[in-house]
């Protein structure tokens, strides 16, 4: 599945002006991914139509080993994000709850930006947005939606009978 993530090309729609690089192997040190079995960033750009160009976009799809790891690993980060601990951790203020959240998916406003996460099958992702791209909660949504189907498209083919 790793392998045809990184194969790409990532061929779900996005919404305006964003647009997507090739996959790429990537890392992550981050304490609750450690089972993971690779990490592949999507290189995204929001095309903001000024002359300063570009705002942050990250995306990456974690593949877990089993449905139950990836599974694990959304609700950690769910907790992390919508928990009044992390957000104190963070210094930020409440996030901005656009509608109902679950582990499976969710998206919250910080002071710096949209994150969104969840997990389907063996893979967990994970996007964030930096607030200066006016971001809207539909388009982060929208994008979550799209990591997610792409990874579920490529454990698919991944595990087709051949």
């Amino acid at each position: 599945m790793a392998n045809a993530l990184l194969v790409g090309p990532f061929d779900q729609r996005l919404p305006g002006t964003l647009t997507a690089d090739d996959p790429e192997a990537y890392g992550t040190r981050d304490a609750s991914a450690v089972s993971n079995i690779a990490v592949v960033k999507i290189p995204m750009e929001w095309h903001a139509g000024t002359k300063t160009g570009k705002s942050e976009t990250t995306a990456q799809v974690e593949v877990y080993p089993t449905p139950e790891a990836a599974a694990a690993r959304g609700r950690v980060q769910y907790g992390i994000f919508s928990g009044e601990t992390g957000r104190r951790e963070r210094g930020e203020t409440s996030p901005t709850r656009a509608s109902t959240q679950t582990p499976e998916s969710w998206c919250f406003y910080f002071n710096d930006g949209w994150k969104c996460g969840g997990y389907r099958g063996h893979a967990y992702a994970e996007t964030y947005y930096a607030s200066g791209g006016n971001v809207s909660y539909p388009d982060a949504q929208m994008v979550q939606s799209s990591l997610l189907a792409y990874a579920e498209s490529k454990e698919k083919l991944a595990t087709e009978p051949r």
